[in-house]
């Protein structure tokens, strides 16, 4: 038997590795399981070979883990996958970033078990984090997921390690990464209607210095508009206004 596991999303195609090997493990010994890395030469061919051929002592079932098949050339292996495709006791377990050349296009047929791992869809990611949080037993926002979701994008190693730091007792504006930061300035932008613009600016208050903030928008404006941020600038140091007053007056207007 063979198991193809594919694609770009590499969190959820290696749960889905440890699943399989899981299951594995609760009816055979952890003694006929063995990894193979191709990359590391062609002697690892021969082990493999010998692994998926020989015999072991805990019966016929053997369980190998495979890394980087693409580069084998040997079209005697490449033979040997192929026949292994229809073996009963022999799993074979391929876990791969990418589409396997055409000399492995038999993994695209039955009797191969294929399953692949696509980047997430928007929807798709925002449910991600809702499943993923209540195996954590942490109760999220809207809000909270969708500034969650914004972040990572498709990097679900991101999301998961966002929510263990969340499940021992932060907050979501504590521990998200700096580049956050410049995402939610960009939700201040007028094209944006104004209680998400004073939404996001509340949050952004909650964890960064005002100053900062006026700074780096002041930063990102044309030269024109940086005039504007100048004479604010000045009235601030004057100590007529204070930089969230600012800040707040650039959110409304």
């Amino acid at each position: 038997m063979i198991i193809y596991l594919h694609g770009p999303d590499s969190y959820r195609r290696q749960q889905k590795l440890k699943e399989i090997v899981r299951e594995y493990k609760k009816r055979h010994s952890s003694l006929t399981i063995e990894r193979f890395y191709f990359d590391e030469g062609k002697e690892e061919s021969v082990k493999f070979t010998n692994f998926v051929k020989g015999q072991s002592l805990f019966g016929g079932h053997r369980l190998a883990i495979t890394s980087n098949v693409g580069v084998i050339k040997e079209k005697n292996v490449i033979e040997l996958f192929k026949t292994l495709s229809e073996e009963k006791e022999v799993v074979i377990l391929i876990s791969e970033e990418k589409t396997l050349n055409k000399d492995f296009s038999f993994l695209a047929k039955d009797p191969v078990i294929n399953q692949e791992f696509k980047d997430l869809t928007s929807t798709q990611i925002h449910l991600f984090i809702k499943q993923e949080a209540v195996k954590r037993k942490l109760s999220l926002s809207s809000s909270d997921i969708g500034m969650i979701a914004e972040t990572y994008r498709n990097d679900n190693w991101g999301i998961v390690t966002e929510l263990d730091k969340l499940a021992l007792g932060g907050s979501v504006t504590q521990s998200l990464p700096q580049a956050s930061l410049f995402q939610m300035l960009f939700k201040l932008q007028k094209r944006f209607p104004l209680n998400v613009r004073m939404s996001t600016l509340e949050k952004l208050l909650v964890d960064e210095d005002s100053a900062k903030i006026f700074n780096l928008l002041a930063y990102q404006k044309n030269v024109a508009a940086r005039d504007v941020f100048a004479n604010y600038d000045v009235l601030v140091k004057s100590g007529k206004l204070d930089y969230e007053s600012v800040l707040l007056d650039l959110a409304i207007l």
